[in-house]
């Protein structure tokens, strides 16, 4: 409603549109430095990104194929804990 006060109150808006603009660049670009595990989170460590929520693409493709490829090759007891839980959430989405 009045421009002038923007001119006068510049510090206070600078102050305000700073960690605003910080913050929208964290929550795009970094959304897993934003994550904060607290007392009811459970100790649940997984992080979602987009990535989950898609459909699985050229990349996860070859993780799935270098995966079952070491299956076949070692066994599935050679496999880590995350190479598992990567296996077990592929197959969730492919079904």
């Amino acid at each position: 409603m009045r421009p002038a006060s923007l001119v006068s109150n510049y510090l206070a808006i600078f102050a305000l549109v700073l960690p605003s603009l910080f913050f929208i660049y964290m929550l795009i670009r970094r959304p897993h430095f934003l994550s904060i595990e607290n007392y009811f989170s459970g100790g649940n460590k997984t992080n979602y990104y987009l990535e989950h929520i898609q459909e699985p693409h050229e990349v996860d493709q070859k993780e799935i194929d270098r995966i079952l490829e070491k299956i076949h090759k070692q066994g599935i007891g050679s496999l880590s804990k995350k190479e598992k839980d990567k296996l077990d959430y592929f197959s969730k989405i492919i079904r």
